[in-house]
């Protein structure tokens, strides 16, 4: 499930060359979208990024960041992504660009969004994703250490 009060949002400003604030994340994403839907990144643009996630103690920022730049490219274009097309690059992103260890579950459900039920017995088939209502979940408390996050 994803969590309502965490997200994170990325911006795009005009600008005359691609140029990213602060992370790695961004100019990957941008790599793995010009392999894969190049229509979406022809005009230049000032990437840069907020996040309410706390980040490094396994809740998915990573990924969130790289979502919220797909959907932002999407965006601007007038377009937007399939969302089984979306938790893949995702994951490509971070698998394949960035070279870093993961799996389909944190993006398929942060695509999706809310709370999600997911079966993995046949990859990427949207027919084995089914959002749930957030009613049938009990109270939730998050905790993580401030100092690592």
């Amino acid at each position: 499930m994803t969590v309502p009060d965490f997200e994170a949002t990325v911006s795009l400003a005009p600008a005359d060359q691609w140029s990213f604030a602060d992370t790695e994340l961004l100019e990957a994403t941008l790599i793995a979208v010009q392999q894969r839907r190049p229509e979406l990144v022809t005009v230049p643009a000032a990437m840069s990024f907020e996040t309410t996630i706390p980040r490094q103690v396994g809740l998915s920022c990573s990924s969130a960041i790289i979502m919220a730049a797909l959907r932002a490219l999407a965006h601007r274009a007038g377009d937007e992504w399939d969302l089984v097309e979306l938790a893949q690059i995702t994951l490509e992103v971070e698998t394949d660009v960035l070279g870093w260890a993961a799996g389909p579950q944190d993006r398929v459900v942060q695509a999706y969004t809310g709370l999600v039920d997911m079966d993995f017995a046949t990859p990427w088939d949207p027919n084995h994703y089914h959002r749930l209502s957030n009613q049938l979940l009990p109270p939730l408390f998050v905790a993580w250490n401030r100092s690592t996050g």
